[in-house]
C-alpha cells in the first residue's frame, strides 16, 4: 500500500514532539527481535523482495510489525503487539503512523531500519525516494571517521543516517538538509536515537544554514549520479552531466568551513574513460586554488555503454527518476557520455584537508570487480 510522507503530519502538534520519547519505539524493536530480522540482510543493498520472501520465518507474534514497520504495509490495530500499542497514539501524533478505515494503521511510506547500531527512519527502498538510504549511504558510514569530542557537519543529511552516527562521538552535529520534510525526518530520527540534545537538524541549502562556523569533521552524501541536462531533474537532486554540481560548491566552501587540523569525507561518483575521471583536472585546480590537499579514491570503473551491463542499469535508474520514456533516456545518456568524452562509471571518495595545495588521485579499482563501492 503507498502512502505520502509529504502530505502526512507535516503540522503535526508540536506538543507531542516534545513530550514523547521516540526513543521508547527503538527500545521496543530492539527488545522483540525486529531489529535482529533485519540486519540479518545485506544493508549495502536494501531488498523489500527478500524481506517478504523470509517472513514466514519469524515469530507470529513480530509479524504484524514486520509488516507495518519494514513492508510498508496496512495492518489491524489490535494485531499489534500490547506493549507497543501503548505507543501508537503518540507515534500517530508526530505522523509516523496513520489511522485507516476499519481499524487499520499504517506509515506514511515510512519504514525503519537498523543500520550500524542507529536505527533509520526513511523511505521505503524503491526508484526516485525522496528520503534517501542506499548503497552510497552504507559506504560513507562505513568510511567516516568523525573526531571524538569534536564539531561535526552534515551535509546533505537527507533522513539524517550520517549525522545520527556522527552524534555517536561528536560534541555537537549540525545537519543541513534543503528539503524541508526530510530534515523534519532527520530530525525524528535524532529522537529516536536519543542524539538530539548533540544534533541540530537545518533547513537549508549547504554552508547557508551554518555560515560562519568551523567544524572539526564534514561529512557529504550529495546528489551524486551524473545526469543528463536534457531530462527532468529527479526528486532526490541533480548531479549534473559529470557528478560535479553538488560536489563543486561543497568544496568551494571548506576553506571556511573545516577548522585547522579538520577533515572533510565525501562520495560521489562521476564519468572516466576507464583510468581518469573527468573532473580529476578541476580537483586539481581546487586544490592549488584553495591550498586544500585532496585526495581522490577511485573506487570503481563501470562500463557505459550500449549493451553493458551497468549502462542498462543507469538507464533505468534515469527512466523511473525522469518519468521519460527508454529510447528518449537512453539517447540522452549516450548524448551525456559523448559530450564528456567518457565511457565509464567512476564511484569515488574523497579526504579533503586544509593543507599544501595538492590532488593525489589513488586507484583501487579492479576491472569487472561487482559492485560500486568496495573492492
Amino acid at each position: 500500500m503507498e502512502h505520502d510522507f509529504q502530505g502526512v503530519g507535516l503540522e503535526c502538534r508540536r506538543r507531542g514532539e516534545d513530550v514523547f520519547d521516540t526513543g521508547l519505539l527503538a527500545d521496543w524493536l530492539a527488545r522483540s527481535g525486529y531489529g535482529e530480522f533485519v540486519a540479518n540482510f545485506d544493508p549495502l543493498i536494501p531488498r523489500p523482495n527478500a524481506w517478504r520472501a523470509y517472513r514466514e520465518s519469524i515469530p507470529v507474534s513480530l509479524k504484524s510489525v514486520v509488516d507495518l514497520f519494514l513492508m510498508n504495509e496496512s495492518v489491524e490495530a489490535n494485531a499489534i503487539p500490547a506493549s507497543l500499542q501503548a505507543l501508537i497514539p503518540a507515534l500517530m501524533d508526530i505522523g509516523l503512523i496513520v489511522a485507516l478505515a476499519e481499524n487499520r494503521i499504517a506509515t506514511p511510506g515510512l519504514v525503519i531500519l537498523p543500520v550500524w547500531g542507529n536505527w533509520l527512519i526513511c523511505e521505503r527502498p524503491g526508484p526516485n525516494p525522496a528520503f534517501y538510504f542506499g548503497e552510497d549511504s552504507v559506504a560513507l558510514l562505513a568510511r567516516m571517521l568523525p573526531r571524538s569530542g569534536g564539531d561535526c557537519l552534515d551535509l546533505c543529511t537527507g533522513p539524517g543516517l550520517h549525522a545520527v552516527h556522527c552524534a555517536r562521538f561528536a560534541r555537537s552535529v549540525a545537519a543541513v538538509e534543503i528539503d524541508a520534510t526530510a530534515a523534519r525526518l532527520a530530525r525524528i530520527n535524532a529522537r529516536l536515537n536519543r542524539v538530539a540534545d548533540r544534533l541540530d537538524v537545518f533547513h537549508g541549502d549547504l554552508y547557508q544554514p551554518v555560515e560562519g562556523r568551523r567544524f572539526h569533521t564534514i561529512v557529504a552524501n550529495p546528489p551524486l549520479l551524473p545526469y543528463p541536462d536534457a531530462l527532468p531533474a529527479p526528486r532526490v537532486g541533480y548531479a549534473g552531466p559529470d557528478g560535479f554540481r553538488v560536489i563543486g560548491r561543497i568544496l568551494e566552501g571548506l576553506p571556511h568551513a573545516l577548522r585547522d587540523g579538520g577533515v572533510a569525507q565525501i562520495i560521489g561518483m562521476t564519468l572516466s574513460d576507464g583510468r581518469t575521471p573527468v573532473i580529476a583536472g578541476r580537483l586539481d585546480s581546487i586544490a592549488k586554488e584553495s591550498d586544500m590537499a585532496i585526495r581522490f579514491s577511485a573506487l570503481s570503473h563501470k562500463r557505459l555503454t550500449s549493451g553493458d551491463g551497468y549502462f542498462d542499469l543507469v538507464a533505468a535508474s534515469m527512466i523511473r527518476a525522469s518519468g521519460k520514456g527508454e529510447s528518449l533516456v537512453r539517447d540522452a545518456l549516450r548524448k551525456m557520455l559523448a559530450s564528456q568524452k567518457c565511457n565509464h562509471l567512476c564511484t569515488f571518495f574523497l579526504h579533503v584537508v586544509l593543507g599544501n595545495g595538492q590532488f593525489d588521485l589513488v586507484d583501487v579499482s579492479q576491472p569487472d570487480r561487482p559492485g560500486f563501492w568496495y573492492i
